[in-house]
């Protein structure tokens, strides 16, 4: 088949809308915890069908941008622990009600979204449209999200593709720093919620 003058050209528009389209990663903002040295201490609590715990999440992005989570009770007794290595979840401690395939699945979206480790392992971003000053992308990582973003801080995060019956919706809440004061996540279709509050940056 002939490559003609006028497919060359509607091929070169298709690339130059593509490219117009597909944007650098660089109108992404990173992890908030990239600006924190040690630790963030956040008053979390956590909710999924009959059960209620609430204590401290500990949260920490190493010097090998190794993820690390701890949640604590308000007693001191370890509930959960986990670790993100180069975007792969590692378990170190679950409590039992969420140690079930289906659970640790969820939660481990859960953390790894709500720690923005996803955006460390960007591909490729698109934006969507300008409203009210907050800019919508969708980004393509580790998985697929929809992201929110105002004065370079991420406002919301939603996951994208595929079923999705329990998508993951986080809203993050700041003040005059690029660390949220505040988390909500919610899901749709299951009874899962955690909310944070922020107590201590060390």
């Amino acid at each position: 088949m002939k490559f003609s003058l006028k497919n060359s050209y509607i091929f070169f528009i298709l690339v130059i809308a593509f490219q117009a389209n597909s944007q650098t990663t660089t109108n992404i903002p990173s992890t908030y915890l990239n600006d924190v040295k040690n630790n963030l201490v956040y008053d979390m609590s956590m909710s999924y069908k009959d059960y209620y715990g609430s204590g401290l999440l500990v949260m920490k992005k190493d010097a090998l941008g190794q993820y690390h989570g701890v949640f604590l009770s308000k007693v001191g007794l370890k509930l959960m622990e986990f670790i993100i290595r180069k975007g792969e979840f590692e378990w170190l401690k679950l409590i039992e009600i969420m140690d079930k395939k289906a659970s640790r699945k969820i939660l481990e979206r859960d953390f790894s979204m709500l720690m923005l480790s996803d955006l460390d392992y960007i591909k490729k971003t698109k934006s969507i449209k300008i409203k009210n000053e907050v800019e919508y992308y969708k980004v393509w990582s580790t998985r697929k999200l929809l992201l929110e973003i105002k004065n370079a801080r991420i406002q919301k995060e939603e996951n994208r593709g595929g079923l999705n019956l329990t998508k993951t919706k986080i809203t993050f809440y700041y003040d005059k720093e690029n660390t949220p004061k505040s988390v909500s996540l919610i899901h749709r279709n299951i009874d899962l919620k955690l909310e944070l509050k922020l107590l201590e940056i060390q």
